[in-house]
């Protein structure tokens, strides 16, 4: 087992970044998800018997791309990659061989439906079917949590497909989405669940118009996959006007500072601990 600690960052406010012009999707989707936090990609999907429709919205005029992932990384991902030159729409079936240019499938079992550029923003929309079906290459989309990696380039390939030289740079990311319905909601009573209280307790209200306060808190160390079944927002009565924003996030890599754990600082400022910095990954929000 790894030794870096796992911990979340609480938040008792957020900034909300409003991205203009995206433009609209060609058809009403059950799903959707902004893969990156300042919703410059975004992803829409409706499930129709055995196959799945994707529309991928990137905010460049270059080509943009998505990919399901073992792990959040290249090695061994399904990827589509698509872009728009001279109004003609095109996309492409791919598969993760490192950290490196990833090569076109043998097969390309993807359906380019449509694809257009409006407003600085490029479109695809594709299906595919939710078995994989190249055996190596194919991903199989199931009812289980999956990694989703994305990514776009800032200019259209100059040939007739993307090539080494069409890097994306730092405009890539991953996160986890579930893509097929469990059937609805269960009323079963679940009896052995872990509950875990985030509390910012004796917090003391500056005199400001809006602080955000910062806390890293370590979870309990689990042995095997658990599920995030429930959340909801702990406000002490009488305290309800003065909190705005709640927003839990993931920290990554190996958080050194372990006496940080417990303690309250002001976010976003320049006494902000360096290591709050690595907790940037939303996994719930209230407001």
């Amino acid at each position: 087992m790894q030794k870096e600690l796992h911990c979340f960052c609480f938040v008792l406010a957020s900034i909300v970044v409003v991205v203009y012009g995206a433009p609209n999707t060609t058809e009403p989707y059950s799903h959707h998800s902004e893969l990156d936090l300042h919703g410059q990609m975004k992803l829409y999907w409706n499930v129709n018997g055995s196959y799945i429709t994707l529309e991928l919205h990137g905010n460049t005029t270059g080509w943009i791309g998505m990919g399901f992932s073992p792990n959040g990384a290249m090695t061994g991902a399904d990827m589509f990659v698509g872009w728009v030159a001279s109004g003609t729409a095109y996309i492409t079936d791919r598969h993760g061989v490192g950290n490196t240019f990833p090569p076109k499938d043998t097969e390309q079992n993807v359906e380019l439906l449509s694809g257009f550029e409006c407003d600085g923003w490029t479109v695809v929309k594709f299906k595919r079917q939710l078995a994989g079906c190249e055996s190596g290459s194919d991903f199989t989309i199931t009812a289980d949590t999956i990694k989703v990696i994305y990514a776009y380039g800032n200019t259209d390939p100059t040939g007739s497909d993307i090539v080494g030289s069409n890097y994306h740079s730092t405009n890539r990311g991953a996160r986890s989405l579930i893509f097929l319905n469990n059937g609805g909601a269960s009323t079963q009573t679940i009896t052995n669940a872990l509950t875990y209280d985030m509390l910012n307790v004796q917090f003391p209200l500056p005199q400001k118009k809006t602080f955000y306060s910062c806390k890293v808190f370590q979870l309990p160390r689990l042995t095997k996959k658990h599920h995030i079944i429930k959340f909801e927002a702990l406000v002490q009565k009488g305290h309800e006007l003065n909190v705005h924003h709640i927003i839990v996030y993931a920290c990554t890599g190996n958080i050194t500072s372990v006496q940080r754990v417990g303690e309250s600082v002001e976010c976003y400022s320049a006494n902000m601990p360096l290591d709050f910095y690595s907790c940037n990954s939303v996994v719930v929000g209230w407001a």
